[in-house]
C-alpha cells in the first residue's frame, strides 16, 4: 500500500488524499472547481500472517469484480442518507416555523459529507 497522500484507516477502508476534475463541472458542490480535494477512500480486507485474527495485518485489495458492488452499495446508502437526513430537517423546520414557541432547545445541524462513485 503507497503511503502518498495517506490519510487514515479504518476497519474496512483506507482514506487518502485525492483530487476530483470533471469535464463538464458542475456550478456547485463536488467537483465544481478543477482539481477539487477530496478524500478518497478504498475497502480493504485484513490479511493476518498466521491463522490468529488479531494483531498486525497487511492490507489486502478486493478485485474490481468484487470491489464494485461494494462501492455501488455504499454509494447507494450515502445517496439515501442525504436525502433522509434533508427529509428531516425540512420536517423539523417546518414544525418550529408553525409552532407558536420555539423548541426550549438548540436543534443540532450535523453536516453531510459530499459524496460520490467514480
Amino acid at each position: 500500500m503507497s503511503t502518498e497522500g495517506f490519510i487514515g484507516i479504518g476497519g474496512f477502508k483506507t482514506a487518502h488524499a485525492g483530487w476530483l476534475t470533471l469535464t463538464a463541472s458542475p456550478r456547485t458542490g463536488l467537483g465544481s472547481v478543477p482539481r477539487h480535494k477530496v478524500v478518497v477512500k478504498h475497502p480493504f480486507y485484513k490479511v493476518f500472517p498466521t491463522a490468529v485474527k488479531a494483531g498486525h495485518y497487511k492490507v489486502g485489495r478486493y478485485a474490481l469484480a468484487d470491489e464494485l458492488p461494494k462501492l455501488f452499495r455504499e454509494a447507494n446508502v450515502l445517496y439515501w442518507s442525504k436525502s433522509l437526513l434533508q427529509l428531516t430537517y425540512d420536517f423539523i423546520d417546518r414544525s418550529i416555523t408553525s409552532s407558536p414557541e420555539p423548541p426550549p432547545f438548540v436543534v443540532p445541524r450535523v453536516r453531510f459529507v459530499e459524496a460520490g462513485l467514480c
